[in-house]
């Protein structure tokens, strides 16, 4: 088993271009954030042996390496501008550079704190979010926000503990967040928490949907939410869901509501109140230049069925109107400059062949076309090991595989996922 060339994921839009990849199988980027048209930074997981930071100060013309560490992990990073980037994990973490990655700061908040979440305004406000003790109930989130950089934090004191999914700053003492409260396990809200008043102030839209949590605002009143339904019996059936309000939440208008197999919106982003993007996977981005009234698809990648990818774009970066930045499948990572379009291209021939979720945890759902459903599955690990053997099935548990890269491979078809 080798590692899919890079030449074949060539981009099929003149407008977006590779401009950079791993060079390991068993590396993942995890996230990117990008400051600016011309700085981003890359938090690239090695499995089972720690983590680095790749930046780029040229536009993705060239990479380096930044930082290494093989003994905590980092959990989110947030670069506002140039003048900060900074990263939080295990153990209270904080890790801080103002020079791009020159020097490094490291904080030991405190160690029996684990930071999840953290978003800056710029280079001194920001809100945290983290836990305590196994993290699992709503007792155990903790909150913070810091006015100098992340040099000190001051806890919150939160009147509901809030599961956050996405979070914008809209101002200095305004941010909206999608969540859902922890006690009540309700569908994702939209919350704009207010740091009024001792941050106790929420105002809460009620949404119509409730299979969105992606989220992107201009201010209180313009908001679009995307996500969709993965129907885990039958992946075909998944539906794209983009909404939005003008109105602060009095009415929402369904914008998007697509089948499209195994493929929900993965992240969506506006610059101004017209022109947007939203990813999805087998390459999808999709493009508005009028709010989102109009949505054109936009297949950005030449599709290889055959290679085990995918070809998921997430951590979608839009700093200016004409730079955007996106990574595929946790290896690679295109770049938009240029136009936006203004036809819809040719429908690409669906996938027939897909395994999800990808990356996975514990259980591996396969959906192959019926001809292939009467042979045997087999999983290889990327030394060519085979690690199982059993007839086709719907449903794979692989909760007790190493974490790492795999080749499930079903007749001639060989599908790679990666187990977390």
């Amino acid at each position: 088993m080798t590692f899919i060339n890079i030449n074949e994921l060539i981009s099929s839009d003149k407008n977006w271009i590779l401009v950079d990849s791993t060079i390991d199988a068993n590396d993942y980027y995890l996230k990117m954030k990008c400051c600016d048209s011309l700085n981003c930074i890359i938090w690239n997981n090695y499995f089972n042996h720690g983590f680095s930071f790749r930046s780029t100060t040229d536009g993705g013309m060239s990479w380096k390496n930044i930082y290494y560490n093989s003994n905590s992990f980092i959990e989110d990073i947030a670069y506002p501008n140039e003048k900060l980037f900074i990263a939080v994990g295990d153990s209270g973490i904080i890790l801080r550079t103002t020079d791009k990655g020159e020097n490094w700061n490291k904080i030991a908040y405190d160690k029996n704190i684990k930071f999840g979440y953290i978003n800056m305004k710029d280079e001194n406000f920001g809100f945290l979010c983290g836990c305590t003790g196994n993290c699992l109930y709503g007792s155990d989130l903790i909150y913070f926000e810091t006015i100098d950089g992340g040099k000190t934090l001051q806890k919150l004191d939160m009147p509901i503990m809030l599961s956050i999914n996405d979070l914008n700053m809209l101002n200095r003492n305004i941010f909206s967040v999608t969540g859902r409260v922890i006690t009540t396990n309700l569908n994702w809200k939209v919350y704009f928490i207010s740091s009024f008043n001792n941050w106790k102030s929420f105002d809460t839209l009620n949404v119509s949907e409730p299979n969105v949590s992606c989220l992107s605002s201009i201010d209180t009143n313009k908001v679009w939410l995307a996500g969709g339904f993965t129907d885990f019996n039958y992946l075909p059936n998944t539906t794209q869901i983009i909404i939005n309000t003008f109105d602060g939440g009095k009415t929402w208008i369904t914008q998007r509501n697509q089948k499209k197999n195994s493929c929900p919106i993965f992240a969506i982003k506006f610059i101004d109140e017209n022109y947007g993007m939203a990813t999805s996977c087998e390459g999808l981005v999709l493009m508005t230049t009028n709010g989102g009234k109009n949505w054109i698809e936009n297949t950005i990648l030449k599709l290889d069925y055959t290679s085990g990818l995918d070809y998921a774009l997430d951590n979608l970066q839009m700093p200016t109107k004409h730079t955007a930045y996106v990574t595929c499948s946790g290896y690679y990572v295109y770049k938009f400059t240029g136009d936006w379009p203004t036809d819809v291209p040719e429908p690409q021939k669906p996938n027939n062949f897909t395994i999800f979720p990808n990356p996975v945890e514990s259980e591996l759902t396969i959906n192959f076309p019926p001809e292939y459903q009467t042979s045997a599955i087999k999983i290889y690990t990327v030394e060519g090991i085979e690690v199982l053997e059993s007839e086709y099935k719907d449903k794979i548990d692989v909760s007790g595989f190493t974490p790492g890269v795999y080749y499930i491979m079903i007749k001639d078809k060989v599908l790679r996922f990666i187990k977390l």
